[in-house]
C-alpha cells in the first residue's frame, strides 16, 4: 500500500485491529435464504414486477387498506395512493403465491438490525417471528409488507432521524417493484461509501465481542452516515473525521496518506457535509466573516479604533478602503464593514486554501498556528479544517493537473506574498464526517470521544434492536 507517515492521529484513542474482507464494505450482509414456500422465480432471480400484478394479484378494497394496523410510520394517504396506482392489486402476492421479490423484502426487514435499525418499526412482532408470510391472511400481509417497505427503504437510504428527511419511501418502492432486478435495487438502497460498509461489517462480524453500548454507538454512527452519503468509487477523495480530528487521503479506495487536522471548537462546530475541492488559493488573504469580526475582534476595535491598522489588516466601508482608526466601532453597522487579512506569514490560512463549493464559508487550509497539531484534542478553529501537511496535500492535488506542480513550485506559490488562484480540471471529493466509531484505511477500528455531543443527542431519540445481527 505504499509508504505511510507514522505520525498517527490516534493520540489518547483506543485502537483495535479488525479484518475486513475485500469488497465487504459495499456488499449486503448475507441473510437467510428465502424459504422454499415462496414462489415466483428461480433461485437468485426475480419475476417481472411490473404490470403483471394488476392481473395476477388480489384486488383490495381501499377501506381494507386503511384498516390494516401497521407499526411503520407510513402515511395512510401514501399507502392508499400506492395501491391506487396499481388498481388496488396486491404488491407481492400474485397468482396465489408470494413473489420472490416479496420474500426478499420480508427477509430484508427481518434483518434490519444488521443495518442498526429495528425490524419492529416496520412489521408487527408477530409477523417478524414467523419465517413464512403464509401464516397470516395474504391481503393483510401484503399491506403490512408494502407499508413497512416504504418506511424501511426511506430510513435505510436517508436515515430515520435525518433533520432534512424527505418523503421518499413511496417513490423508492415504486421504482423497485417495477424493475426486474429488484434484488439489486434492494441491496443498493443503503449508503455505498466505505465508512458505512465498514461499520456494518463491525456490527455484524464482531457480535460476540461487542457490548450493547458499543452496538448502539455503531448504530448511531451508521444513522448519521445515512443522512449525507459518502462518495463511493471516487478516483481520488479526502475523508475528514471531525470526531477524531484526522484526515485520510485515498486513491481508488487505497489509503495514500493520513494526517491530523484542527476542527471547529464546540461553539463553532465543523459541519458534516459532502463537498469537493474546486480550486487552490496560494498565499491566500482572508476575509473575516461578520460573525467572527463581531465575536472575536469588535471589543478590541471598540477599545482601540486603530486595532486593525496596527495589525496590518485592511478595512473597507461600503466597499471603500478606509482606516480602522477613522471609524466609531461602537456604532458602525458591521454589515457595511469588510475586514481582510492580507497574504503573508502571519495569515490565519497559512500558505494555501483548498476551496470547496458550500455556502457556509467552510474549507480546508494551511495554518500559521502549527503547535496545535501536537494537542491530543484539536478543537480550535471557527469551523474550517486546518490540515497538518498542506504542502503534501497541495502537491498531491496538483499532481493530477495539467500542468502539474513540483513540490518546489508548491512551496514557492505558498510563499508568493499575494493571492494566486488555480482552478482544478479534476475536482477532488471531500467528506467531512462525524464518526465516533470508524475503521481507518489500514482496517483498524477506532472508538472516539463524543466531542460535540452529537451521539448523546441522537441516542436520546433512537430506539435500538432487541436482538442484533442477522436472523438465522
Amino acid at each position: 500500500m505504499g509508504t505511510f507517515f507514522t505520525h498517527r492521529f490516534s493520540l489518547n484513542k483506543r485502537v483495535v485491529s479488525v479484518a475486513l474482507a475485500a469488497g465487504v464494505s459495499l456488499a449486503l450482509m448475507a441473510c437467510e435464504p428465502a424459504p422454499s414456500v415462496y414462489y415466483g422465480g428461480p433461485s437468485g432471480q426475480n419475476v417481472q414486477t411490473g404490470a403483471d400484478f394488476m392481473t395476477t394479484g388480489i384486488k383490495l378494497d381501499s377501506s381494507f387498506i386503511a384498516e390494516v394496523d401497521s407499526p411503520a410510520k407510513t402515511r395512510a394517504k401514501d399507502l392508499r395512493a400506492f395501491y391506487k396506482d396499481q388498481d388496488y392489486f396486491t404488491t407481492f402476492f400474485r397468482n396465489g403465491r408470494w413473489s420472490w421479490a416479496g420474500a426478499q423484502s420480508f427477509t430484508a426487514i427481518r434483518n434490519a438490525a444488521s443495518e442498526g435499525l429495528r425490524p419492529e418499526d416496520y412489521l408487527p412482532v408477530s409477523m417478524l417471528q414467523s419465517r413464512s408470510l403464509d401464516m397470516i391472511d395474504p391481503r393483510t400481509a401484503d399491506v403490512l409488507l408494502t407499508a413497512g417497505l416504504m418506511a424501511y427503504m426511506a430510513d435505510l437510504h436517508q436515515g430515520a432521524f435525518n433533520p432534512a428527511k424527505k418523503n421518499i419511501g413511496p417513490g423508492l418502492l415504486r421504482e423497485g417493484v417495477e424493475r426486474r432486478d429488484y434484488n439489486v435495487f434492494l441491496a443498493g438502497i443503503a449508503p455505498k461509501g466505505r465508512s458505512y460498509g465498514a461499520l456494518k461489517s463491525v456490527l455484524n462480524g464482531r457480535k460476540g465481542n461487542l457490548t450493547n453500548t458499543q452496538r448502539r454507538k455503531i448504530a448511531v454512527n451508521m444513522e448519521r452516515l445515512r443522512w449525507d452519503h459518502e462518495a463511493a468509487g471516487a478516483l481520488r477523495d479526502i475523508r475528514v473525521n471531525i470526531a477524531s480530528q484526522s484526515m485520510e487521503v485515498f486513491e481508488r479506495g487505497r489509503l495514500v496518506h493520513d494526517m491530523t487536522v484542527v476542527v471547529g471548537r464546540k461553539s463553532r462546530k465543523t459541519p458534516v457535509m459532502q463537498d469537493r475541492i474546486v480550486s487552490l488559493k496560494f498565499s491566500p488573504d482572508w476575509t473575516a466573516p461578520r460573525s467572527i469580526v463581531e465575536e472575536d475582534y469588535l471589543d478590541q476595535a471598540q477599545a482601540d479604533p486603530a486595532y486593525f491598522d496596527q495589525k496590518g489588516w485592511q478595512v473597507y466601508l461600503d466597499g471603500e478602503k478606509t482606516k480602522s482608526a477613522s471609524l466609531d466601532w461602537t456604532t458602525v453597522d458591521l454589515d457595511s464593514i469588510t475586514v481582510r487579512q492580507p497574504s503573508g506569514a502571519t495569515n490565519a490560512l497559512g500558505g494555501v486554501r483548498f476551496s470547496l463549493t458550500n455556502n457556509q464559508a467552510i474549507y480546508l487550509h494551511d495554518t500559521n498556528a502549527r503547535s496545535l497539531f501536537k494537542r491530543a484534542t484539536r478543537l480550535f478553529s471557527s469551523g474550517c479544517v486546518r490540515v497538518e501537511d498542506a504542502e503534501w496535500l497541495a502537491h498531491w492535488i496538483m499532481g493530477a493537473e495539467q500542468p502539474s506542480m513540483t513540490m518546489e513550485e508548491i512551496r514557492k506559490n505558498m510563499d508568493l506574498g499575494r493571492p494566486k488562484t488555480v482552478r482544478l480540471d479534476q475536482d477532488v471529493a471531500v467528506s467531512l464526517a462525524y464518526l465516533t466509531v470508524w475503521v481507518d484505511g489500514r482496517n483498524a477500528l477506532h472508538w472516539e470521544d463524543d466531542v460535540y455531543g452529537h451521539d448523546a443527542r441522537l441516542m436520546s431519540k433512537m430506539k435500538f434492536p432487541d436482538a442484533w445481527g442477522v436472523n438465522e
